[in-house]
């Protein structure tokens, strides 16, 4: 073991000690000096002792597995705040939960106060601050979106009524459940004493995937691209857009100017991403979803680094870009003290806005085949309801 710090000079030419710690053969253990500190973003301001309560609905799946480390070593609400995580999913899971709850503890991580599992919805989701919806039931051979739709929006209907009596006022909702921006939707149709935009859904996936596919193109850092969008809805009708991406801080179209791999090529490799990794693995994207979720809650809750966006499903207004309101729609965000803000003024093209008008679209339609869903099953409960007090 040795102990370490880092020494940097103030503005008024001193120096300062910002980080301290110790390492071991294992871990690193980081402490922050209260007396200097620097700061890229404007996060929420967390009560440093109170543990932030977590619940994962469908955490004993693939995705739970890789986002519940990241959320008990500090990754996503910093290497300070204290986190208390509930496990939830189905009874046949109970076995696997416990398991995941021995690996947590074996693993020691300093942040991680509590650990609870369990398939009572009630009981997961009581005063909890955040929900990851990341229960799904599985899309069948032979069947369409539209299929996966209806058989989601029961889990996201029945999940939204337990929030609605054991959920705080504050708390928060990041959906994965695909299709992730309409299951939004239901949650705030549902789920009504939060503001709609308490809930948000993930598209930073696909976020992700531009920066790494931009930085390939150019032979560059990933970490070093910035303020792409990915605009619509998460699904093979996102609209990916490179106009006001930058990569070591320079524009990237000042680079790539070939308009067949700009509004094609790039845009299917995008699109069809979620397909080529399912159809290679035989199975759904399972860490690089969760380290989207991660990017997605550390952003919401930390903040975002001045100048930068991210790309975040929300609440559509009527106003913002002159899209439809009552949908969830994915939009470049910026975030500041645990709320996002809708990046404006940014300039589409004739060919960008056809493509955005065929993802609102599918969204509309998405809503129409949820509203509809969300009919016969409350004309068949009524009919049930009838026929037992006969």
């Amino acid at each position: 073991m040795f102990v370490f710090g880092i020494l940097v000079k103030t503005l008024d030419n001193k120096s300062a000690i910002v980080f301290a710690g110790f390492v071991t053969t294992t871990t690193l253990v980081v402490s922050t000096q209260s007396t200097w500190g620097f700061s890229f973003c404007k996060g929420i301001e967390m009560d440093k002792k109170v543990p932030i309560k977590v619940c994962l609905t469908g955490g004993a799946g693939q995705i739970g597995y890789s986002l519940l480390p990241m959320l008990a070593a500090g990754e996503v609400f910093g290497h300070s705040q204290p986190v208390e995580l509930r496990i939830h999913d189905i009874p046949s899971k109970i076995e696997h939960m416990r398991g995941i709850t021995m690996e947590l503890e074996d693993c020691r991580y300093p942040l991680l106060k509590a650990i609870r599992y369990g398939s009572d919805e009630m009981e997961m989701m009581k005063g909890v601050d955040l929900v990851v919806m990341l229960a799904s039931l599985p899309m069948l051979p032979g069947e369409e979106r539209k299929d996966l739709l209806k058989k989601n929006a029961k889990l996201m209907k029945n999940f939204g009524e337990v929030l609605q009596k054991v959920a705080l006022d504050t708390t928060k909702v990041v959906v994965v459940t695909n299709p992730a921006n309409t299951m939004a939707l239901l949650l705030s149709k549902v789920f009504t004493r939060i503001p709609k935009t308490n809930i948000t859904s993930l598209s930073m996936i696909d976020h992700n995937r531009c920066l790494f596919q931009i930085a390939k193109k150019l032979g560059g850092d990933p970490s070093t691209v910035r303020n792409v969008v990915c605009w619509g809805n998460h699904s093979r009708t996102v609209y990916p857009d490179m106009t006001y991406a930058t990569i070591d801080g320079k524009p990237v179209l000042s680079k790539i100017k070939d308009l067949e791999y700009i509004n094609k090529e790039f845009i299917e490799i995008i699109r069809s991403r979620a397909f080529e990794i399912q159809k290679a693995r035989q199975q759904t994207a399972g860490f690089s979803t969760a380290s989207a979720a991660r990017d997605h809650i550390r952003a919401l809750y930390r903040g975002t680094e001045h100048g930068e966006w991210v790309t975040i499903g929300v609440y559509t207004d009527g106003e913002a870009y002159g899209i439809e309101k009552d949908l969830y729609f994915a939009y470049p965000v910026m975030c500041k003290n645990g709320e996002y803000e809708i990046v404006e003024g940014l300039k589409w093209d004739t060919f960008a806005k056809e493509q955005i008008d065929i993802s609102t679209k599918e969204l509309l339609a998405e809503k129409a085949t949820l509203l509809e869903a969300i009919k016969q099953q409350s004309f068949l409960m009524k009919n049930i309801l009838h026929f037992r007090q006969k």
